[in-house]
């Protein structure tokens, strides 16, 4: 199943003008205006009683029947149509880039008001303990954790920030692309999904709570 995340990095990619954590909601609905407006530009430039006649070379695979050049007839100006139509189709999957973040962050923070959504997660009281991995970090949590509960909190701020945009988010903690999982009853992971993601979690883990060693108790 492709993520919001991954149909808006795979969007950039084809847009070719922006990074994918720079793509929030927003920016998705401002990218499908601005592609409208420009299909919009095009089809006005092109004229259907336009006419030209220029000199047209056979391809390679008809060449050996007859090589010579012809005089053909066509309209110079459906060349803006083809452009409107692809960024329509732009636009189209900016629209829905957008609704897809915007989904992906009313789901994961379900039962959550939009105020407490910007707020960071308090973990400080309730990490018992740090344990750094190849992809990211393991958070042992102290007796009387509501796991569960901070698990949701966390992942709904990710999803905030991957909608809103990182600046929105007031933890350093939360970069879009990174996993939040509650793999056992007092235990969260959180994993990146390339190598400098997962630096930047331990490195954010530890400026979050105390530096110690892989392993040891968090204050």
């Amino acid at each position: 199943m492709r993520t919001p995340w991954m149909v808006a990095a795979a969007l950039v990619l084809a847009c070719g003008h922006v990074r994918p954590e720079e793509m929030t909601t927003e920016a998705h609905r401002a990218e499908a205006a601005s592609h409208q407006q420009q299909a919009q530009q095009e089809r006005l430039q092109y004229d259907p009683n336009s006419r030209q006649v220029d000199w047209v070379y056979p391809s390679p695979e008809v060449a050996g029947k007859d090589p010579r050049p012809r005089l053909e007839e066509h309209n110079p100006t459906v060349e803006h149509l083809w452009a409107a139509e692809r960024h329509e189709q732009f636009a189209r999957e900016h629209t829905r880039a957008a609704e897809a973040l915007a989904k992906f962050e009313d789901k994961e923070c379900q039962g959550i008001s939009i105020e407490a959504r910007t707020g960071c997660p308090l973990l400080s009281r309730w990490v018992g303990r740090i344990e750094e991995l190849p992809t990211g970090v393991r958070l042992r949590m102290r007796e009387g954790a509501d796991t569960s509960g901070l698990t949701h909190r966390m992942r709904c701020h990710l999803a905030f920030a991957t909608s809103r945009g990182v600046q929105a988010a007031t933890c350093p903690l939360y970069l879009p692309g990174i996993s939040i999982e509650q793999t056992a009853a007092n235990t969260i992971e959180l994993r990146g999904g390339n190598r400098a993601a997962a630096d930047h979690i331990r490195d954010q883990t530890r400026d979050l709570f105390v530096r110690t060693r892989p392993g040891s108790d968090a204050h």
